[in-house]
């Protein structure tokens, strides 16, 4: 009940975070490296995909929300990396298509 408890495991998640990554890089494991070239592209873009899936699904349909995040996450990470292969693939590498494909990190 306390903040303080907030706190901690958040500080945990993070420490555990930066644990896993050390782990993967010191025992060169590569995770997910089909996507490495469209991390900026999920980092820049994600946000809207889970917003829209926790509306819809969540606010509107009513569904459970330990069923909802994983859909959430689903969606956080490959609209964003069908977006950037989309992109890729049909947007001209020349004036427009190029700061079109700038903004969002490809």
């Amino acid at each position: 009940c306390l903040p303080v408890n907030n706190y901690l495991i958040s500080i945990t998640g993070i420490f555990a975070a930066f644990a896993l990554m050390k782990f993967l890089s010191v025992n060169k494991i590569r995770f997910m490296p089909s996507l490495r070239k469209y991390t900026y592209t999920i980092y820049l873009l994600q946000w809207f995909p889970m917003v829209a899936v926790r509306i819809i699904l969540f606010q509107i349909l009513g569904w459970d929300r330990w069923l909802c995040c994983p859909i959430m996450f689903l969606a956080g990470l490959y609209i964003p990396v069908l977006i950037g292969k989309l992109a890729l693939r049909y947007l001209p590498r020349k004036a427009p298509g190029k700061y079109a494909l700038i903004s969002i990190g490809l």
